[in-house]
Parts: C-alpha cells; sequence; structure tokens
C-alpha cells in the first residue's frame, strides 16, 4: 500500500459495535501511525448525541493539520448529524456503506440518530457504497450522496464492507481514498 499524504491527519470513525480487529479500518490503524481511531464510550447503544460530541472533540483536539474523516456505516450518519448540529469542520469526509438508520428494522438500541438530516456537507466528500450491503440499499446511499453533494462510488458487490464480508486489508479502499486525498487538497 502506498503512504499517507503527510499535509492531512486522518480519523478513522468506526460505525455500530467499533472496528473487529480484522476489520479495514483496525487493519490500516496499525499499518498507519498517521490515522487515529475515534474511541466511542458506548458501542453497542450509541446515543447520537454522545457520538456527535465525541467526533467533535477528537476532531478539535487535532489542530495541527487540516482532518480527513474516514467513517464507517452509523459513524457515515454520526458526521451529518455533526454537520447539522455544530457545524464541523474537516477538509474532508470519506464514507464507507452509510448506515441507512431510518429503516424500519434498524436496531431499537441506537438513539437519536433519525432522521438523518438533509444537509449539504461543507466541505469534499464521498460515500462508497455496495450493492448487497444489508444495512443500507445502494438507492439510500445515493440519495444520501446527492443530498450531502457527495461524490458517489458503487464497489460493487462488497456486502458492508467489514472483514465479514472478507474485504480484509481493503487496498481498493485504500487508494479510493488517496485518491480522495487529492481531491480535498484542491
Amino acid at each position: 500500500m502506498n503512504a499517507l499524504p503527510s499535509d492531512f491527519n486522518f480519523i478513522l470513525v468506526p460505525g455500530l459495535g467499533g472496528s473487529s480487529e480484522q476489520h479495514w479500518q483496525s487493519l490500516w490503524a496499525k499499518m498507519n501511525k498517521e490515522m487515529i481511531m475515534v474511541r466511542q464510550r458506548e458501542w453497542d447503544r450509541p446515543n447520537m448525541q454522545d457520538w456527535v460530541n465525541t467526533l467533535v472533540e477528537e476532531v478539535e483536539s487535532y489542530p495541527r493539520k487540516p482532518i480527513i474523516l474516514v467513517a464507517h456505516s452509523l459513524a457515515c450518519t454520526t458526521i451529518i448529524h455533526a454537520v447539522a448540529e455544530k457545524g464541523l469542520e474537516v477538509a474532508g469526509a470519506f464514507m464507507v456503506a452509510p448506515a441507512d438508520s431510518e429503516r424500519a428494522d434498524f436496531p431499537k438500541d441506537v438513539n437519536g440518530f433519525v432522521p438523518i438530516p438533509r444537509v449539504v456537507l461543507p466541505f469534499p466528500s464521498i460515500v462508497v457504497a455496495s450493492e448487497n450491503d444489508a444495512w443500507c440499499s445502494i438507492e439510500k446511499a445515493q440519495k444520501m450522496a446527492n443530498w450531502t453533494q457527495s461524490k458517489f462510488v458503487n464497489i460493487g458487490k462488497k456486502g458492508h464492507v467489514t472483514a465479514a464480508d472478507g474485504v480484509g486489508l481493503w487496498e481498493t479502499g485504500f487508494n479510493l481514498l488517496l485518491d480522495f486525498a487529492d481531491l480535498a487538497r484542491s
């Protein structure tokens, strides 16, 4: 894998349950000491306001360089809520496999993530989605990209883009991130 550009801080933002040791976010963090992983206080019964506050605190604690958020699943929704509620300021958001918290069958232990704000993100952003994601249809992911004015990338059939889906290190995703960093820089 290529090296990360040194002109950004990269903050990894896991979704519901956190990122397992074999999740691409954890693997990227092990290989790239420049990547910082957000640590939520409650991974399994998240409260939106707590997750937003933790994300904002993490962003504000790294003022040295511009920040690119690298989010997975429910963390994508967290970024959208943070923009709507706190005016989150970062250099960009790389959002992978967004979770559709508005679905009727979404876990009931997830509190406050609905409705998803219909806001334009004030920084470059990308939504990377899979055609067979059990947590968000490709159509809903496309709609999220549209209303946030994010670039949209369909990566084919990769499930929810987790270790359980066989994604592993996900070098293709890392290369997408590097391309996105170039976009965020311009």
